[in-house]
């Protein structure tokens, strides 16, 4: 068919730019004259896909040189939030009492420059507990070793496709001429970001502006707006 995707290369238009010189990165933004005097942010993170947390030690980061600060979940008094797609699955932007996979933040230490941040919190001592892993999807849904146990199981999603009655049972079907049965594995999605995940926040005349490389501006304004109260932010 003329003019057809399928089976055909797609070029997106808004490559060059970002592939040669046109594009503005969120690293690019520390050469900009609000951030000269930014502090930076290193985050501690769990080593193990699975385990409890005992016990959080940052006194020896926080006497390293550069170090402003040192913030685990409790000293930010961080509350839980439900995730949208599960009520059930519950955790804090930082890990508090228990970590659920590999490179989850545990803590955040803020220092004067990052190579002092990545120094810094290699001294923070983090106690854990190690749990059983679940690194195999099929066994993880009938698996009695919960991540979330205030979920009931390891789904996180369980729906009918949108649109469709909420019924069940051959009985829907029965007027039908064919009848498709199938059992369908997708893909597991693995984007490859240019830039992986960054933020540079700098008070610019009274306003605080934040630089974020993400697909999901709406989703950070909305943290904003919890972590601060506050409901005047605006995506640009």
């Amino acid at each position: 068919m003329a003019g057809s995707i399928l089976g055909n290369r797609v070029l997106r238009k808004e490559d060059p730019k970002f592939l040669t010189t046109g594009g503005v990165y969120v690293d690019d933004m520390r050469d900009e004259p609000v951030l000269a005097s930014a502090a930076h942010v290193t985050f501690v993170r769990s080593p193990l896909a699975h385990a409890n947390i005992r016990g959080i030690d940052v006194s020896a980061a926080l006497s390293a040189p550069g170090v402003i600060a040192v913030h685990t979940a409790a000293t930010l008094q961080l509350q839980p939030e439900a995730s949208s797609f599960n009520p059930g699955v519950t955790r804090t932007l930082l890990a508090s009492d228990r970590v659920r996979y590999v490179g989850e933040p545990v803590a955040a230490v803020v220092t004067e420059r990052a190579d002092q941040g990545e120094d810094a919190a290699d001294l923070v001592i983090v106690d854990y507990d190690p749990l059983e892993v679940l690194i195999d999807l099929e066994a993880a849904m009938n698996s009695t070793t919960l991540l979330y146990p205030a979920a009931g199981s390891n789904v996180t999603i369980d729906s009918t496709i949108w649109g469709m009655p909420d019924v069940s049972g051959d009985e829907f079907f029965a007027d039908c001429e064919v009848v498709v049965k199938g059992r369908f594995v997708n893909q597991r999605l693995a984007p490859c970001p240019l830039e992986v995940r960054g933020s540079a926040v700098a008070w610019v005349d009274g306003r605080l502006y934040q630089w974020i490389s993400t697909q999901h501006a709406q989703g950070v304004r909305d943290q904003i707006n919890k972590s601060d109260g506050s409901s005047n932010v605006r995506v640009m």
